[in-house]
């Protein structure tokens, strides 16, 4: 049943995450991110988001990052979900589940995996 109040939109299907920080630095201009860095407020528009994030798959490539394996601890901010879209983007990976990066969780692991320095 149709709200005429609140209409329902129209929207295309998204294949991957690569299309949607292409279809967002395209069709929105206002500021995707705002955070706080030391002490000052940074704002980032979808545009700086999608060249952030080209850049960073670019650097890992060509640092032959492609085949290794690596694990990432990081708090919750910009960055990471920089890297997360970097690597889905980029090595068409998909990261497991956010679960992992807690503290507690990656203190066990360790136990049960070899770690280079």
């Amino acid at each position: 049943m149709k709200n005429k109040d609140h209409p329902l939109f129209r929207v295309g299907s998204i294949r991957d995450l690569k299309a949607l920080v292409n279809r967002a630095s395209e069709k929105y201009g206002g500021p995707a991110f705002t955070y706080t860095s030391k002490n000052e407020q940074v704002t980032v528009s979808y545009l700086q988001f999608k060249t952030d994030v080209d850049a960073f798959g670019t650097s890992l490539l060509h640092q032959g990052v492609k085949n290794a394996e690596a694990a990432v601890v990081e708090e919750n901010s910009y960055e990471l979900i920089e890297l997360i879209c970097a690597i889905e983007e980029r090595f068409e990976l998909e990261i497991p589940d956010r679960e992992i990066s807690r503290p507690k969780t990656v203190g066990g692991l360790l136990g049960y995996i070899d770690v280079n320095e």
